[in-house]
C-alpha cells in the first residue's frame, strides 16, 4: 500500500500525526510519497491520500482531508471534515482499529493545526499527562527565568521542528518511536533541529527588512530552513496585519500567509501566477519564476 502526503515543504504536524495514526490503524507496509507540489500525484502511483486535496479529481483512492475545494464530481473516496486530518483518520478508523482509543499522538495534529479543543474526550482520560505542565529553565541578564504550559500545548512543536529542516521521514520516524509525549519531547534530532531554527530564523530577522503596506507586511528571505510559516505567524501576531512570508531560497519560491483577510491577498497573488492552497486565514502556496517587482505592484494599492 502507498499514500501521500502533503509534500515536504507543507507538511506539518498534522500530517505526520495523520500518517502515523494511519500506520498503527492499517496492518501492512506502507511507502510515504512527498509530492513536489501540493495534491500532485501524477508518477507516484498512491491509494490513500492524507492532509491534502488531489489536484487530479480521477485519482483513484482514498482521501483524509480537511482543505476546502474538492470537486463534487471525483473518483476517489473522500472523509472530510472541518477538523485536523488526523482527527479524521482516528475517527474513521477506530471503528476497526480499537487499538488507536486514546491515542495521544491525536493530540499533536489537533494542536498543530490550532484546533486542540477538537481533541476527542478518551484522548484526554486516557492521558492525563496531556495536562501536566511541563516547563524549562533559562537566564537573561543574569536572571533566571522558569517558564510552564500544559503539555499538550509542546507537542505540534518536535514534529514542526523536523518538518521545517526539511526532514519530514524523520518526524514520522521520531513520532512513531514515542511511547510517550515526553520520548518526543526529549528526542535527540528534535533538539538539534530546534537549535538550526533558532540560528537561521535570527539570522534571517538581522538580514532582511520587512516591507509594509497599508494592509500587509511583507518579508522575502533565503534560508534553506522552511521559516516561512513560523515567521508569517509570528508576524501576524504581533501586527494584526496579513502577513505574507516568502522563501525565495526554493524553486519555486515558497510561501506562507497567514491574517483574518488572507483570502483578498492570495487572489492578488494568483493574478502573478502563485498556486495558493490551505485555510481562509492559513495559506500556503508557491510562485514560479518569482520577480520581487512583480510581486510589490501585485500588493500596491490593497
Amino acid at each position: 500500500m502507498r499514500f501521500g502526503l502533503v509534500p515536504a515543504q507543507w507538511i506539518d504536524a498534522d500530517g505526520v500525526a495523520s500518517a502515523v495514526l494511519y500506520d498503527k490503524g492499517v496492518p501492512g507496509p506502507k511507502d510515504i510519497h512527498f509530492p513536489e507540489d501540493f495534491g500532485d500525484l501524477e508518477g507516484k502511483p498512491c491509494t490513500v491520500v492524507l492532509d491534502m486535496r488531489p489536484k487530479d479529481p480521477t485519482f483513484n483512492g482514498i482521501v483524509y482531508d480537511h482543505h476546502p475545494g474538492h470537486p463534487e464530481t471525483r473518483n476517489y473516496i473522500l472523509h472530510w471534515d472541518r477538523k485536523p486530518a488526523s482527527i479524521i483518520v482516528y475517527e474513521s478508523l477506530l471503528p476497526t482499529s480499537p487499538e488507536l482509543k486514546g491515542s495521544w499522538k491525536v493530540a499533536v495534529g489537533a494542536v498543530g493545526d490550532g484546533q486542540p479543543e477538537l481533541i476527542p474526550k478518551e484522548v484526554w482520560e486516557m492521558n492525563p499527562i496531556l495536562l501536566e505542565e511541563y516547563g524549562g529553565i533559562g537566564s537573561s541578564y543574569g536572571e533566571i527565568r522558569v517558564w510552564s504550559r500544559p503539555l499538550f500545548h509542546l507537542l505540534s512543536s518536535p514534529i514542526n521542528s523536523l518538518c521545517r529542516i526539511n526532514d519530514p521521514a524523520e518526524a514520522i520516524r521520531v513520532l512513531k518511536a514515542s511511547n510517550s509525549p515526553l520520548d518526543l519531547l526529549l528526542a535527540k534530532s528534535v533538539s538539534d533541529a530546534k537549535e538550526k531554527i533558532a540560528k537561521d530564523r535570527k539570522q534571517v530577522l538581522e538580514d532582511y527588512p520587512l516591507i509594509k503596506f497599508r494592509t500587509v507586511n511583507l518579508l522575502v528571505f533565503e534560508s534553506p530552513t522552511r521559516l516561512e510559516g513560523i515567521l508569517s505567524s509570528e508576524l501576524e501576531g504581533k501586527t494584526g496585519k496579513v502577513t505574507l512570508v516568502i522563501n525565495k531560497a526554493t524553486v519555486p519560491a515558497r510561501f506562507s500567509l497567514r491574517g483574518a483577510y488572507a483570502s483578498l491577498i492570495a487572489e492578488r497573488l494568483t493574478k502573478i501566477g502563485a498556486e495558493v492552497g490551505g485555510h481562509e486565514a492559513w495559506m500556503g502556496g508557491s510562485i514560479r519564476d518569482f520577480n520581487l517587482e512583480k510581486l510589490i505592484e501585485a500588493l500596491q494599492g490593497i
